[in-house]
């Protein structure tokens, strides 16, 4: 990683491997600011944890962001630990780490374009931290894997007109039968892989389907220690790539 003319951190762009319906949320974003909103009024946090000259990653995932955050399960928000953020800063990012329970690919798509309004700078990096509850609507009928695709590439594509210099994106646990993760998700997967707005894409099924006890009973979740250091690995990794370990 290099120096823009500017002076911003410039983000290496690697070769692609991979190419929501809409909701009422409690958002959580994490690390500078905490908000409790509904789907359509999002906050931001106004500024990145982390020293001011490194690349800017935004993290937009789901419960299991959350979790990895926290070091606490979606919705319970007694615990103020920024433990994705701290890992992310200790790397060498600065970060900005944004959990929804129950977010799919609109969701991520409504944080979109609203980092001006907010004063948060558009980040160098975006990780795609989303799709667990994507397969979920398809598994459970209240969408098709069609308009699931749609929404998710309605998401990149607005990330990748918004000038974000590196997309990476964590693939969804594929073990188990719940939410018809083993049925849907390795098309989840395949999809993130060929979005030519994806520049890196993060086994999570690998490292999940590798690590069992990584995960709830429920084989979705992670458990928030072990899953939970896991997770943040995964996140970092993703990071990195996009910024050639830096």
């Amino acid at each position: 990683m290099g120096m823009s003319p500017s002076g911003r951190p410039t983000v290496a762009r690697h070769g692609s491997d991979g190419r929501g319906r809409r909701r009422s949320g409690r958002l959580v974003v994490l690390g500078a600011l905490v908000a409790i909103v509904g789907s359509g009024c999002l906050t931001l946090p106004a500024e990145y944890s982390g020293p001011t000259d490194a690349p800017r990653v935004v993290v937009q995932g789901d419960s299991l962001t959350f979790a990895a955050e926290r070091g606490e399960l979606a919705g319970d928000t007694t615990s103020t630990a920024t433990l994705a953020t701290d890992a992310l800063v200790a790397a060498g990012h600065q970060a900005a780490v944004i959990g929804l329970h129950g977010a799919t690919a609109t969701n991520g798509a409504e944080l979109v374009g609203i980092w001006d309004e907010t004063g948060l700078a558009v980040p160098d990096v975006v990780v795609v931290a989303i799709g667990s509850n994507d397969v979920r609507e398809v598994h459970e009928g209240t969408s098709s894997l069609r308009d699931a695709f749609a929404d998710l590439d309605a998401y990149l594509d607005a990330l990748d007109a918004q000038g974000v210099d590196c997309i990476a994106a964590l693939t969804v646990a594929t073990t188990s039968d719940a939410w018809g993760l083993n049925r849907f998700g390795p098309s989840w997967n395949e999809r993130l892989r060929r979005h030519p707005a994806v520049d890196h894409v993060q086994r999570w099924d690998l490292t999940a389907a590798a690590n069992p006890d990584a995960l709830l009973d429920d084989g979705i979740h992670i458990a928030p220690d072990t899953g939970g250091d896991l997770y943040r690995a995964e996140l970092v990794a993703a990071a990195n790539a996009c910024t050639d370990g830096r």
